[in-house]
């Protein structure tokens, strides 16, 4: 009898043995598992895909016209200001990538500027942003160009 004894007993060291070895297996799972989509979770906070770098005012090269880029937001989103030289509210405006280009559209609706837009490409070797200006009132459009007031 003490031989089943001891060799019930060796039975449950081995079964709680085989039990702790199997809960080790399954939190190793699970940190195996968990573990890429953690990363994969800081990463996507902590990256910003928005081109930041537009952000600061923005002169017309032909004078008095002054775009400021307050925010760029995710998804296309952007907060701008426009001046001449007083405030001139903006109705709209948005920015996307396309083709490796980054482009801009403001529009503006105030009087005088009943939709009046502008629609810029952001040129990174000149830290330029060029375009067209549609002057509603007129139904004439311009190409122009902003250069950066606030150098970096």
């Amino acid at each position: 009898m003490a031989e089943k004894s001891k060799f019930s007993e060796n039975k449950q060291t081995v079964e709680r043995w085989q039990a702790s070895v199997n809960s080790k297996r399954g939190l190793l799972f699970i940190l195996i598992l968990f573990i890429p989509v953690i990363f994969f979770f800081l990463y996507s906070i902590n990256s910003n895909d928005t081109p930041k770098n537009i952000e600061g005012f923005w002169a017309r090269t032909d004078g008095g016209y002054t775009i400021e880029i307050k925010e760029v937001k995710p998804e296309g989103k952007l907060d701008a200001a426009y001046f001449n030289p007083n405030p001139i509210n903006v109705g709209k405006s948005s920015w996307r990538e396309q083709d490796g280009c980054l482009q801009l559209y403001i529009e503006l609706r105030d009087k005088n500027y009943p939709g009046s837009t502008y629609q810029l490409t952001y040129d990174k070797n000149s830290d330029m942003l060029t375009g067209t200006y549609y002057q509603a009132l007129a139904k004439e459009t311009f190409d122009i160009a902003f250069s950066r007031l606030d150098k970096k």
